[in-house]
């Protein structure tokens, strides 16, 4: 497996397990990867400069290509994290019109 496949997959099991990418600083850790997995371990700015982006984009294209010709509803939320900080959380998803018409209404 080359380098940049292992570092690609590293970010997309770190993004959506919320593993912060300053985690690879820590010498224990990086010795426990490197042993089970003998590969390289990068540096947390490796995948913040070459890998979060490009994933990012392939998220925005699968959803774009999933929501075309369709009505979408989004949901944002903005919790504040341990430490005062502030992370936007985004949802969203596609309304079929011929579904809302099996909804029942309710008065």
């Amino acid at each position: 497996m080359s380098n940049s496949t292992f570092y690609e997959d590293m970010c997309k099991t770190f993004l959506p397990a919320d593993i912060p990418f300053n985690k690879l600083a820590n010498t224990a850790f990086r010795k426990v990867l490197q042993k089970y997995t003998g590969c390289e371990i990068p540096h947390q700015t490796t995948l913040q400069k070459y890998y979060v982006e490009k994933i990012y984009n392939t998220c925005i294209t699968e959803i774009r290509g999933k929501l075309t010709n369709q009505h979408i509803w989004c949901q944002l939320m903005r919790p504040t994290d341990a430490i005062g900080g502030h992370v936007v959380t985004v949802i969203v998803g596609g309304l079929d019109p011929e579904a809302l018409l099996d909804i029942p209404t309710f008065v």
